[in-house]
This record gives C-alpha cells, sequence and structure tokens, in this order.
C-alpha cells in the first residue's frame, strides 16, 4: 500500500493509483505521489479545482523519455519517431510489392492490388500522424543549447510552463504557476532541483524574446 503525502486531492491519488496498478514501479508517479514537497503544493492551486490533476498528468506524460526527446528537438523537426518509422516501412514495402510483383501475388494467393492500396494508406496515416503530433507541440519553444543544466530538466520544465499557462486561464498568479513548476520539476528531476525564482527569471527572458521576436 503507497503512502501519499499529506493533502494529496482525491482525484489525484486515485488517478495514480491506477496508474501504479498497470506499471507498480513506474519512478515518476511514485515520486509524485510520496515526495514531502507535493504537500505543500497543493495548497497553491487555490480554487482551480481541476489544476492539481491536470497538472500531475501533464507532468507524467512530458517525463517521458519519448515525450522530452521530442521537446528537446526544434518545433519543425518534431515529428513522433513511432509514427515516422512505421509510414516509411510501410512506404518501402508498397515500394517491393510493386518491383516484385509476381513474386508478391504469388505468395499472397491473389493479385496484390488491394494489398499495395491498403499498405499505402496506412503509410499515408502513420505520416498525417507525425505530423500531427509535430503541431500539437508547437506552442512549446525548443530548449536553449547554452548555458549551463540539463536541456532535459529545461524541456520539461519549459512544457510544464507553457502547458499550465494555457490551462489555467489566469485562475492562476505567475507566481504560483512559477512555485508549484519548481517543486514538480524538482520532484520529477531530483537531480537538477530548481527553485521558483529561477523559474520566475526563465519565464521573463522567455517573453522578452517573443516580444522581440513578434515585432
Amino acid at each position: 500500500m503507497i503512502e501519499f503525502a499529506r493533502n494529496t486531492p482525491p482525484e489525484v491519488a486515485n488517478w495514480i493509483r491506477a496508474g501504479l496498478a498497470a506499471v507498480p514501479n513506474h519512478p515518476i508517479l511514485r515520486a509524485l505521489a510520496t515526495d514531502e514537497r507535493m504537500s505543500a503544493l497543493w495548497a497553491e492551486f487555490g480554487k482551480w479545482q481541476a489544476g492539481p490533476l491536470a497538472v500531475v498528468q501533464l507532468a507524467t506524460h512530458f517525463s517521458t523519455p519519448t515525450i522530452l526527446s521530442i521537446l528537446k528537438k526544434p518545433s519543425k523537426e518534431r515529428v513522433s519517431p513511432e509514427y515516422a518509422s512505421l509510414g516509411v516501412a510501410a512506404e518501402d514495402f508498397v515500394i517491393q510489392l510493386e518491383w516484385w510483383t509476381s513474386a508478391a501475388t504469388e505468395l499472397w494467393g491473389e493479385p496484390v492490388d488491394a494489398l499495395v492500396e491498403r499498405v499505402r494508406a496506412f503509410a499515408t496515416a502513420a505520416f498525417e500522424r507525425a505530423k500531427a503530433n509535430q503541431m500539437v507541440y508547437g506552442y512549446i519553444p525548443e530548449p536553449s543549447r547554452q548555458g549551463r543544466g540539463s536541456r532535459t530538466q529545461l524541456a520539461f520544465r519549459t512544457a510544464l510552463s507553457r502547458a499550465l499557462q494555457r490551462l489555467s486561464d489566469d485562475a492562476l498568479p505567475k507566481e504560483r504557476q512559477d512555485s508549484i513548476i519548481a517543486t514538480i520539476t524538482s520532484v520529477v528531476f531530483p537531480e537538477w532541483p530548481v527553485d521558483a525564482e529561477t523559474i520566475r527569471v526563465h519565464r521573463q527572458r522567455q517573453q522578452r524574446r517573443q516580444k522581440v521576436g513578434d515585432n
């Protein structure tokens, strides 16, 4: 039986329990459930009742290796590798089927025209999904390649910050958002802890860069 940090909202506890039932040793879920720093975090959400569960779900999503790998790339290069790989494989299979039509027909036991069309449709769907996923994260900037620190941790907290800004819709003051992001990041990445002041400085720097870019 897992012992949750004090003040964990019931909906958060239930969601984490369900996740741990599927993956008992999930390190991020266990950290979000048990780290004592989470106890003070829940009060930061104030009257935004949907906030705690949304942030925990976002933190779990953005901390997965595949998503972090995508977020560290420039926005134009963020294509989900699994869909792109399936699309390339399917497209190559179509080429082989059309090149070796007689052998393929013999193995298939009938003309392969319908099979070619189905595999081509599969390839198209895979490429479209990869492109759609690229657009999903378009609002999250690439982490800086300069300076010290971990780009992986920076990619995570940048993504969490942008997503939180969108979801909260001004329900949370910026200072509270900074505190939430600092705590969650430090729990998810205990080897690279960060404080709210660092989050604030980074947020303001990004805002200045965005204004310069807009002008």
